[in-house]
């Protein structure tokens, strides 16, 4: 898909929930925002965000070969990229060019940044699995949101399937430089994993922290919004369930299809949709300032 055709796949999402939710609605929710809980937000977001900079520090730095001064602004303006960039390649991707100019391989940075990515999806997956067993109850769904969702998955799938044999003409006309770029990512991973299993232990611990923080944010977010009777333990499993759907590169990080999988999950533990795509949209615009603005000050002070 071209990059434009996915913001707007992703923008008309969110614009068609903001028609059915009534607009009238969403708006009254932002009015009546608490913004001392905001200023909690904030707080959360930044020490998830710093524990994730360790986190993929203690991986991609195994060796000390860059300081983590060096490395977090690095890891910050990834971060921002993520944010602008379809699917989940935007931070692996502009980590992987940032830190070439320093001297590291194409094969090296990417199996370490791997490694850090399979793990954060492995820990939102076991999250997301235990909310979609223990909290969701789809009798609560009402036939709309159903409907909707069903649809969504329809339409990513038809995509995935089109991608297919552009995926399989890439790796036939570059085979041979496929097969050694994997070979070299392969065993870094293994060495990664082998050779410093503390590194990763931690890593996984600090993965943990930071997702429930991000989880946590959004209760504090339902806090803000009014919403005082839900459980911090039930929302930071159905957060890492809304957030996977963004793996999936067929809007803008995610545009439009995690607040409609949140509104689908949300709703079955009592928040009302209007809340629901208010608080979500309330924490896409926090994050999108708290990454861009130190990145664009990193910019144009540092080339």
């Amino acid at each position: 898909m071209h990059p434009w055709l996915r913001v707007l796949v992703g923008v008309s999402i969110l614009f068609l929930l903001i028609y059915l939710l009534d607009f009238r609605k969403v708006a009254n929710e932002f009015r009546d925002v608490n913004i001392n809980f905001v200023c909690l937000v904030v707080l959360t977001i930044l020490v998830a965000t710093m524990l994730g900079a360790i986190a993929m520090f203690l991986i991609v730095s195994r060796e000390s070969e860059i300081l983590f001064s060096r490395f977090l602004p690095i890891y910050w303006m990834s971060w921002s990229v993520s944010l602008v960039v379809p699917g989940q390649i935007g931070d692996i991707a502009s980590i992987s060019i940032l830190l070439k100019r320093l001297g590291f391989e194409w094969s090296i940075i990417l199996a370490r940044s791997l490694v850090d990515k399979v793990i954060s999806l492995l820990v939102m997956l076991a999250l997301a699995i235990y909310a979609l067993t223990k909290i969701v109850k789809i009798n609560q769904f009402n036939s709309n949101t159903l409907f909707s969702f069903v649809a969504v998955l329809v339409v990513i799938s038809l995509l995935l399937i089109a991608k297919r044999n552009i995926i399989y003409v890439f790796f036939k006309n570059k085979k041979h430089k496929v097969i050694n770029f994997v070979r070299r990512a392969i065993a870094e991973t293994r060495n990664t994993i082998l050779f410093y299993p503390k590194r990763v232990i931690a890593n996984i611990i600090l993965t943990t922290v930071k997702i429930s923080l991000i989880g946590l944010a959004y209760w504090f977010m339902f806090n803000a919004l009014g919403e005082n009777d839900i459980s911090v333990w039930s929302v930071i499993p159905l957060v890492a369930a809304s957030s996977l759907v963004a793996y999936v590169p067929i809007s803008l990080n995610g545009i439009g299809t995690v607040e409609l999988t949140g509104i689908f999950l949300f709703s079955s533990i009592g928040l009302s949709e209007p809340t629901v795509l208010t608080a979500f949209l309330l924490l896409r615009g926090l994050v999108f300032a708290m990454a861009w603005l130190p990145t664009t000050v990193l910019m144009l002070v540092n080339r």
